[in-house]
């Protein structure tokens, strides 16, 4: 077995694909969906989705720092 037959397909590799294809593919939505607006969904799976989707972006801009407290 030569070092191109490897068995084991390295897990960071594996993981990089999938967060580049992941990205691609939202990317791809975000193109394509410009035009309208997407109604709503009204399941609770949607929602969960939608929240978590729109809270993500929001959640890490307003997170403030610490105050700062004099060591004295």
């Amino acid at each position: 077995m030569n070092l191109h037959e490897s068995r084991v397909k390295p897990k960071l590799l594996e993981k990089a694909t999938a967060r580049r294809t992941a990205h691609r593919v939202m990317a791809k939505k975000k193109r394509k969906a410009s035009g309208k607006k997407q109604k709503a969904s009204r399941s609770p799976q949607g929602k969960q989705r939608q929240e978590r989707r729109d809270g993500w972006a929001t959640r890490r801009r307003q997170v403030a720092p610490p105050p700062y407290v004099s060591p004295h």
